[in-house]
C-alpha cells in the first residue's frame, strides 16, 4: 500500500515538471508564441471563467420572459395580498417581511426586478387566482385572470428549468414549492404529483 501511494506521489505533474526543468521554459514560450496571438489565455483561472459564464447568463436574463406574464400593479398587489394573508400562513414557504421589501422595491422605475423575484410573484398569484376563482365573485380580480394560472404555472416551470443547479439559490426552492401548490390547485398535470412530491 506505501509502495502505491509513494508511486502515485512520483507520478504526479508537478513533479514531472520539476525533473525536467526545460520543459516549463518550452511551454510558456510555445504559449506566448502560438496562443496568445490567436487570444487563447491559457493563465486565465477556473474563476474569471466562471464570473463570466455568470455574467453572460444574467446579461441573458435581463430581458425576462415572465416580466411580460405580470398583470398591472394594483391587480399583482390584490393577488399577492390574498396569498400573503390565507396561504403563507398554513405553508410558510417565504419569509412575508423580507419578500414584501423586495416586492416594494421591484415596482420602482429605478430598480431592475430580478427574474426568480418575478417566478415567485407569478406562482403566488397563481394560487390566488385559483382560490378567486373558487369563491366564484365575478366582480373580483381573479375573475380577470381565471385563465391565467396555467400559463403562469407552465412558463415559471420552464424558467425553473433553464436554470443552472450549480448557481441555485433559496428563492428557487420556493419557486418550485409555490409551483407544485399552483399545480395542485388548478389540477394542472395531476399524474405527475405523486413525482414531483418526490423531489
Amino acid at each position: 500500500m506505501v509502495y502505491l501511494c509513494n508511486r502515485a506521489v512520483r507520478t504526479h505533474i508537478f513533479l514531472f515538471l520539476r525533473q525536467i526543468p526545460q520543459l516549463y521554459p518550452f511551454i510558456t514560450e510555445t504559449v506566448d508564441e502560438w496562443l496568445k496571438p490567436a487570444g487563447v489565455n491559457p493563465k486565465r483561472s477556473k474563476s474569471a471563467l466562471g464570473a463570466a459564464k455568470r455574467a453572460t447568463t444574467y446579461r441573458r436574463e435581463d430581458v425576462s420572459p415572465l416580466e411580460a406574464l405580470l398583470p398591472p400593479k394594483d391587480d399583482t398587489d390584490a393577488l399577492v395580498t390574498l396569498y400573503l394573508d390565507h396561504f403563507e400562513y398554513l405553508h410558510r414557504i417565504v419569509h412575508i417581511p423580507t419578500f414584501q421589501r423586495e416586492y416594494a422595491s421591484s415596482w420602482t422605475a429605478q430598480h431592475r426586478r430580478d427574474p426568480a423575484l418575478t417566478a415567485l410573484v407569478l406562482s403566488m398569484i397563481s394560487i390566488s387566482t385559483c382560490a378567486f376563482s373558487m369563491l366564484g365573485d365575478s366582480g373580483s380580480v381573479g375573475s380577470r385572470y381565471r385563465t391565467m394560472p396555467a400559463e403562469w404555472t407552465v412558463a415559471c416551470d420552464d424558467w425553473l428549468e433553464q436554470q443552472s443547479p450549480k448557481y441555485r439559490k433559496l428563492i428557487h426552492y420556493q419557486v418550485w414549492c409555490l409551483i407544485y401548490l399552483a399545480k395542485r390547485m388548478s389540477i394542472l398535470h395531476k399524474k405527475r404529483f405523486w413525482t414531483d412530491a418526490a423531489l
